[in-house]
């Protein structure tokens, strides 16, 4: 089951780097769905953090 929330939590970080998330609460909602998908699988973690390391690049 852990599986199906790996591409959730690409996503989920696209739309929160991108800024194309409008509103207060829609952003916090985002925020806690990563925490947990984050905390549903111990991959999850590394790849935020690969995924971190390419956007820091790009600036």
């Amino acid at each position: 089951m852990a599986d199906v929330f790996t591409p959730l939590v690409m996503i989920i970080v696209f739309l929160l780097y991108n800024g194309s998330v409008q509103g207060k609460a829609r952003r916090v909602a985002l925020w806690l769905l990563l925490f947990f998908f984050l905390a549903a699988h111990n991959s999850h973690f590394p790849i935020l953090l690969g995924l971190q390391g390419l956007r820091s690049e790009r600036m």
